[in-house]
């Protein structure tokens, strides 16, 4: 009973011992020795079998590689959402930029009809040799000489070719100047010679009192802005 218990004392005691030894190795007879302490500098690296924190056959760790960023979301990653938005904000606003072009250019299609016909009148009444009157800086009903009714028929042919041909290329809207309107169709202020100055027509006579061009009851040109 004496000899078990002491076998077994011993058998845990070298347990023990080589539990807690840190360092083992093999010594030149191949013998494993364990010890807290380290092996003497005679003892090849190759031969130690343990370290202190180490396993007994320790596996050798793969060599740690650099730290890598975080992975970065590509081009594709971006905020789709913010995407959509922008698209969405831009689409709507080409919409409202067609849509107020589109109702530019219906204004200015009504404009140039109505200054067409107008000019298709005033050249008409002066083309056909009528007497044309307008109102001078006095107030007074004046008829236009030769020359006046020459001006003001090539103003009313320039405004004919320009509103009643095709509608020009769209252009971006910008302020436009008003154009020259026929003096047969406003009034005007410019002073014909003395002996203009007064309506020849005498009272009774055919066409006396009838309304002609360019008297201040009648409108005037409308203007594209």
């Amino acid at each position: 009973m004496k000899l078990s218990t002491l076998v077994l004392f011993c058998a845990s005691s070298l347990v023990s011992a080589s539990a807690l030894a840190q360092w083992q190795w093999l010594d030149a007879q191949g013998r494993k020795v364990y010890s807290d302490l380290p092996p003497s500098n005679q003892v090849p690296a190759d031969r130690i079998l343990q370290r202190p924190g180490t396993a007994r056959n320790p596996v050798t760790a793969a060599p740690s590689s650099p730290s890598q960023p975080a992975q970065q979301p590509d081009g594709r990653g971006v905020d789709r959402d913010l995407q959509a938005r922008k698209a969405a904000e831009e689409a709507e606003q080409a919409r409202r930029e067609q849509a107020q072009a589109h109702e530019q250019d219906k204004r200015q299609a009504l404009l140039r009809q109505d200054n067409c016909a107008r000019a298709r009148a005033a050249l008409a009444a002066l083309a056909d040799g009528q007497l044309v009157a307008h109102t001078n800086a006095l107030g007074e009903r004046v008829y236009m000489d030769d020359q006046r009714r020459a001006q003001e028929r090539q103003r009313a042919q320039g405004m004919v070719a320009s509103d009643c041909g095709p509608a020009p290329a769209t252009q971006p809207a910008t302020a436009q100047p008003a154009p020259a309107q026929p003096a047969a169709l406003q009034p005007s202020a410019v002073n014909p010679p003395a002996a203009s100055r007064r309506d020849p027509t005498p009272p009774g006579a055919s066409g006396a009192g009838l309304p002609r061009p360019g008297r201040p009851d009648e409108p005037a040109v409308p203007t594209v802005q």
